[in-house]
């Protein structure tokens, strides 16, 4: 019962957060509809199964190391620019008139990799995982 107790709080941990996937989550389905948020939703899952995985097979010390966090700063970093530099000079303009009939269809597939990309940017998933790895048993 107590993994039952502790899997239902992480749970509802991680549905009241919200960040940059909720809100990428939320674009989609208003953008595109109920089906494609959910395709996106199966791509945030898979990446945080993904990073629960990876901390329970024992790769927290690969994301502990010193060397490995400044490499992996500069990458992220590097991505969170490009995003920001797309946003700012490309997107907005595309986006002065918006209709939603220009809004072209996506595969399932493509939308589920955006989820998976999304939330595999975002380190606190992983530390998130890491920490439902390491902390003591519900009393």
């Amino acid at each position: 019962m107590e993994i039952v107790l502790k899997g239902f709080l992480s749970g509802l941990v991680l549905a009241i957060l919200v960040g940059p996937v909720f809100f990428a989550l939320l674009q989609t389905s208003i953008e595109r509809g109920f089906l494609s948020g959910v395709f996106v939703a199966i791509g945030i899952a898979v990446s945080d199964s993904l990073y629960i995985a990876l901390s329970y097979l024992g790769l927290a010390g690969l994301f502990n190391s010193e060397k490995f966090q400044v490499y992996l700063s500069y990458i992220g970093g590097s991505i969170i620019l490009c995003f920001g530099a797309y946003y700012l000079f490309i997107k907005s303009r595309k986006m002065i008139s918006f209709n939603a009939e220009h809004v072209k269809e996506k595969s399932p597939y493509r939308l589920m990799a955006k989820g998976f990309i999304i939330n595999g940017l975002i380190p606190w998933c992983f530390y998130f995982g890491l920490a439902l790895l390491v902390l003591p048993p519900v009393s």
